[in-house]
């Protein structure tokens, strides 16, 4: 697969993004196994837009938050913008 040269800093930013998220989940103790490419298989399914509203600046949201015990994982990990990110956290306080 060939890969555009305007998709590589994008990609790149992703692929730092997770890094950051599981490296953030393994000092919480939680389970981190994400990869860049399930990452991407999840911005795929959501085309690139934040779950809950649809803006396109995203930031990674993990539906059941780290300190509540959520992993880095595929099935808790969606793209949201920060006013969900930060919304959506709210309420499991």
């Amino acid at each position: 697969m060939t890969i555009r040269k305007s998709m590589r800093p994008i990609l790149r930013r992703e692929h730092h993004r997770v890094k950051k998220a599981k490296g953030r989940t393994r000092k919480a103790g939680g389970v981190s196994n994400l990869s860049p490419t399930e990452w991407l298989e999840i911005l795929d399914t959501y085309m690139w837009l934040c779950a809950f509203c649809g803006r396109d600046e995203i930031t990674m949201e993990h539906l059941v938050p780290l300190k509540m015990g959520g992993g880095t994982v595929k099935g808790n990990c969606v793209p949201a913008c920060e006013r969900c990110n930060h919304g959506f956290n709210a309420s499991f306080h």
